[in-house]
């Protein structure tokens, strides 16, 4: 029954999209939220879907960014204790990992990525709590630190893999900048950049095409002439203005997932948030 409401709401979302070049972005959207299909969005808790890049890096270490990692001490394998955390929707016991499952964890993400081999020793680990980025804002969780041997440390959450959705295959939107969404009405307003003119003045309303399933809501963003147009004449600020703007779904956001049109996720918000700064912050390497 899932499925088939799924099928029916991805055919007319899709359709309305233009025809021509947006034929490749139909197929793409329609193949990711096929993938989450499988997304238990009515699970007590929900899954945790992570936004961060992982392994989290905690002080880079003297080679720079490690892509690989060798194993130069001993690590228990005892589980610690499960523990309550604070979950964003709701208090939550979960069991946690071993030192040794959390290094292998973290062994096999980082053999996903097919960088260049920088390789460091793991030297220490300690058990931690340690603050994430998920879709529906900060989490703090228990981790493991991996002290390694040419400085810095290597942070992997310390629960099971069945406490989250796709450990480590997902993103942060860099479209979506932010989401507030509402528990009973049906829309959900996105902060992104509409571009500017010229001559400095914000160009209208992004047009975007809302895709939906039972388990996942995308935004697609429709080609703007006048935005494309701007910046191939203008000289146009490096900084991101993110501006709010509300659109209607079929029904309330709940517990489904929101994502760009490259399967990146955005950070849902219910309730007041602060502000975004327009102009980012400097960052401390």
């Amino acid at each position: 029954m899932k499925r088939a409401i799924w099928t029916i709401l991805i055919i007319i979302c899709i359709s309305l999209l233009p025809p021509g070049e947006n034929r490749l972005i139909r197929q793409d959207v329609s193949l990711l939220m096929e993938a989450w299909v499988p997304f238990p969005e009515e699970r007590k808790p929900r899954p945790i879907v992570f936004a961060n890049a992982l392994p989290v890096v905690e002080k880079k270490s003297k080679g720079g960014h490690i892509t690989r990692v060798h194993l130069g001490t001993r690590l228990t394998t005892y589980a610690p204790a499960a523990t309550y955390v604070t979950l964003p929707d709701g208090p939550a016991s979960v069991p946690q990992i071993s030192a040794t499952e959390a290094f292998n964890g973290l062994v096999r993400q980082l053999n996903r990525n097919n960088a260049p081999t920088r390789e460091d020793t793991v030297i220490d680990a300690e058990h931690t709590f340690h603050g994430f980025q998920s879709d529906r804002g900060p989490v703090l969780l228990p981790a493991w630190r991996f002290r390694l041997a040419g400085g810095g440390s290597l942070i992997w959450p310390a629960l099971s893999s069945g406490a989250f959705w796709r450990l480590g295959e997902l993103s942060q939107s860099s479209a979506v900048k932010k989401a507030t969404a509402s528990q009973t009405r049906p829309e959900i307003t996105i902060w992104m950049d509409p571009g500017e003119t010229c001559d400095g003045k914000s160009l209208a309303r992004p047009k975007v095409v809302i895709a939906e399933s039972p388990d996942v809501v995308v935004i697609i963003t429709v080609d703007n002439p006048q935005r494309r147009e701007a910046s191939e004449l203008c000289l146009m600020p490096a900084y991101y203005l993110a501006k709010p703007f509300t659109y209607r779904l079929s029904s309330p956001l709940g517990n489904r997932g929101l994502l760009d049109e490259l399967g990146n996720v955005a950070i849902v918000h219910y309730g007041d948030v602060a502000a975004i700064p327009t102009v980012p912050q400097p960052t401390r390497s």
